[in-house]
């Protein structure tokens, strides 16, 4: 895995070999309370991520450093917040029916929080 910039220029850091937190998801339904809620990336613990991005897509956070990755800005001018505007996602080798079941999941999860 990496993370990379692109303002003001493209920007790549690549992992260190450090640290345990590479990648990790905390969803409202399935984990307790005191979980940092959303997808988090690097940090030096589960409440501080390098990369965080909310469930709501607002106020996500972006830090320059931690132990699993190389040192530098994701943001531009000292930024540390920012909101997502788009989102893209892609599944690898999920056949259909893993799908369908996914989709029924979010489905009834969202539902119950309504």
């Amino acid at each position: 895995s990496f993370l990379f910039g692109l303002k003001p220029s493209l920007q790549f850091y690549g992992p260190t070999g450090q640290g345990k937190h590479s990648m990790y998801l905390h969803n409202p339904v399935v984990h307790s309370p005191g979980h940092l809620y959303g997808l988090c990336i690097g940090g030096v613990a589960d409440t501080s991520p390098r990369l965080h991005i909310t469930p709501t897509f607002e106020l996500c956070k972006a830090q320059s450093l931690d132990k699993a990755f190389e040192v530098g800005p994701l943001l531009s001018d000292h930024e540390l917040y920012f909101d997502v505007d788009v989102i893209e996602i892609w599944a690898v080798n999920v056949s259909e029916e893993k799908y369908s079941e996914a989709v029924e999941k979010g489905k009834a999860q969202q539902e119950y929080h309504e």
